[in-house]
């Protein structure tokens, strides 16, 4: 499995290659930074798939790289199910997030 090759490497930092998805917690003392700076670095390194939870908002967005930066597939409430199937198949209910 690549992601376990990627561990079994070792060293301070994965490679933004191995990397399938970022899981980002907006912070309310740094949202810019969360918001724009860490969307285009993350953009930049090509990683797919960039997941944003705003627990204010108790919201989840789900944003996928395409053509050099992030579009939003979906956003998510506290009260759905989020389904998906990529980066593996995975369900959750949202509220279990918060």
């Amino acid at each position: 499995m690549a992601g376990e090759d990627a561990l079994d490497r070792g060293g301070a930092a994965l490679d933004p290659a191995d990397v399938l998805l970022v899981v980002e917690v907006i912070s309310p003392n740094n949202a810019g930074r969360d918001l724009m700076l860490k969307r285009h670095e993350y953009a930049a390194a090509g990683i797919p798939r960039y997941w944003l939870v705003e627990p204010r908002k108790q919201t989840l967005a789900v944003l996928e790289h395409v053509g050099g930066g992030y579009r939003e597939a979906t956003q998510v409430g506290v009260t759905d199910v989020y389904r998906a199937e990529a980066p593996f198949p995975l369900a959750f209910a949202v509220a279990d997030i918060f």
